[in-house]
């Protein structure tokens, strides 16, 4: 035997110590790799918790913002609509403020008329009385000159008996005294209707003009509300539109905070992501590091392995050689035992020697074996594990890309629906704007329609009595034909009426009175002729009074009054321009709309 093995049987370097002395070594690395195992673990744990911490900080984030912007929203809708009412409220308090405004001076006006038209009658009469004492003392005059007349007339007749002069001559100063009574009577009943006649056509005038005064009040009234809607529906939609404004910009803010939140989560994400594929890729190099510095003992274990099977194989095959060798020597003569021990022997020195060969070669072709397949392991399980990282980072991206593009399908839904919101809002504020419109129309329209109707309603009253008096209307809106028959020396002058104060023109859809020709409210009331008239016969300015001086006056006022349409006194329809307040409700009855002045 060799003396190599002799040493490998007595227990050499693979002997039991040294297998105990390797297992004590190794201890300590696994004792290290599991408290690096348990570190990596606890890191994994607190970055999943750090993940879940941030999550739930960024809904809170986000709740926190939609719920600041939701009050915001209340807080504006709230200032709108107390804005909204203040509006009202002043529009209340100015609408008030007219009505007293208008009631003062429908009051003003009609105690204004009552002091005119009794200095307008007092003027009358004033007038009348001196007529009648001119009068009186023409007659005495008359009187007088006629009796020294008929006493010079008697003188010169003296064959009359001087009682029948006194008969004849008391006859005489009856009839004068009777004449001049007559022409007294006369004078008096004439200016009574005068005055009668006269103060009808002043309250016709004031009738009317108080006509025009309610048109205007009611033409202020309906334009101040109208206004005031006016002014509260572009409230409304300025309202809207700062509303519409203010719930896209909360809309944009959410939504770009919740981008923004969602891209700090991938890219948390991502980092970690990146930072476990380093720390898996480090942690396999380490592991390779360590298992090249660890292939010698490893394959000094397997040397040592390989050497104990031999080992093995060989007390084996000696125990197999000395019962062969006893069971020889036991059926065998004693003669042959030495040669039967010499060829045992050398028949187990060359197994023994082709086995240790044999072993030698394992030996030698485990450790070049070892070394190429340690490094062809380490390159595959590189390999799978770059695949894996790559697969789990493409799952990540492909997860992050799904939930952008859930977001922004999110936020184009968002938008819609907000627009569709707004869309509606809109909607239904301009129906109730229209709606709103529409009865202040209506209202608009009836009211007008009541008052025309109402003041129809008067100006016919105000004739049929005239007529039951026995006022033409002709009369009434002009100059009347008696007042031509007067033989006054000096007519009265006329009487101004005060003017009525006016807030705009006419209703715009009313009839259109002549170019140049004022209102009739504005004219003085036509109490008499002017002095040159009186020059004229009576036939011709009954005939043609439009060529009188007053005749103008007479068209206008005719043009201008509101009475219904009725015949003039010529018996002639009336032209469709004197009708106002028939015309007017004519189109209000044809649906016929009102423009605002």
């Amino acid at each position: 035997a060799r003396p190599g093995w002799a040493g490998f049987q007595q227990g050499g370097p693979g002997g039991p110590w040294e297998q105990a002395s390797c297992a004590q070594s190794s201890t300590p690395a696994q004792v290290t790799r599991q408290i690096q195992e348990h570190e990596q673990d606890s890191a994994l744990r607190e970055q999943m918790s750090g993940y879940k911490r941030m999550r739930r900080q960024h809904q809170k984030q986000l709740m926190a913002l939609e719920n600041k912007l939701k009050a915001e929203l209340d807080e504006h809708q709230l200032r709108l609509d107390k804005e909204l009412e203040a509006h009202r409220s002043s529009f209340s308090a100015e609408a008030e403020k007219l009505a007293k405004k208008h009631q003062a001076i429908f009051e003003k006006e009609a105690k204004a008329a009552l002091a005119e038209e009794k200095k307008f009658q007092q003027h009358i009469l004033g007038q009348q009385k001196k007529e009648l004492s001119n009068l009186l003392e023409c007659q005495k005059r008359q009187y007088k000159l006629r009796k020294e007349q008929l006493k010079e007339e008697l003188q010169e007749n003296q064959s009359t008996p001087k009682r029948e002069k006194q008969e004849w001559l008391l006859r005489q100063k009856e009839n004068m005294q009777h004449y001049q009574a007559e022409e007294e009577a006369n004078l008096l009943r004439r200016q009574r209707q005068y005055l009668e006649l006269q103060c009808r056509q002043y309250k016709r005038k004031m009738l009317l003009a108080r006509h025009n005064l309610d048109q205007d009040l009611l033409r202020e009234d309906l334009n101040k509300k109208q206004t005031q809607k006016d002014l509260e529906c572009a409230m409304l939609l300025r309202q809207h539109e700062s509303t519409q404004e203010l719930e896209f910009r909360h809309l944009h803010t959410v939504q770009r905070t919740r981008t923004e939140l969602t891209r700090l989560q991938h890219q948390t994400e991502l980092s970690n992501q990146l930072e476990y594929n380093k720390r898996r890729e480090q942690e396999l190099r380490q592991k390779h590091a360590m298992e090249v510095r660890q292939q010698p003992k490893s394959l000094k274990s397997k040397e040592l392995q390989i050497k104990k099977q031999f080992q093995d194989t060989c007390k084996i095959q000696t125990r197999q050689y000395k019962a062969l060798r006893n069971h020889l020597l036991e059926t065998t003569a004693k003669s042959e035992h030495k040669g039967i021990l010499k060829r045992l022997k050398d028949e187990q020195t060359r197994k023994l020697a082709i086995l240790a060969e044999q072993y030698d070669h394992s030996i030698n072709e485990m450790l070049s074996t070892q070394a190429l397949r340690l490094d062809e392991t380490q390159e595959a399980e590189y390999q799978v594990l770059r695949m894996q990282l790559q697969q789990e980072l493409e799952l990540l991206n492909a997860y992050q890309s799904k939930i952008k593009i859930h977001t922004e399908a999110q936020h184009e839904r968002e938008i819609k629906e907000l627009e569709q919101r707004v869309s509606i809002r809109r909607a239904l504020l301009e129906q109730r704007i229209e709606e709103e419109m529409l009865a202040l129309q209506n209202e608009r329209s009836e009211r007008i329609r009541s008052l025309l109707e109402r003041q129809a309603r008067e100006i016919e009253a105000f004739d049929s009595e005239s007529m039951r008096l026995g006022f033409s209307n002709m009369a009434l809106t002009g100059i009347p034909a008696e007042a031509f028959n007067q033989g006054y020396a000096a007519p009265p002058q006329p009487w101004p009426s005060r003017p009525v104060p006016r807030s705009g023109s006419h209703w715009s859809h009313g009839v259109q009175n002549t170019a140049g020709a004022p209102h009739a409210w504005r004219q003085p009331p036509l109490l008499a002729l002017p002095p040159s008239a009186w020059l004229h016969p009576p036939s011709s300015s009954a005939s043609s009074p439009a060529s009188a001086p007053g005749g103008r006056a007479n068209v206008v006022m005719l043009r201008n009054s509101p009475q219904p349409l009725r015949r003039t006194a010529s018996g002639g329809q009336a032209e469709p321009g004197i009708s106002r307040s028939a015309s007017v409700t004519s189109h209000i009855l044809n649906g016929s709309h009102f423009s605002y002045s």
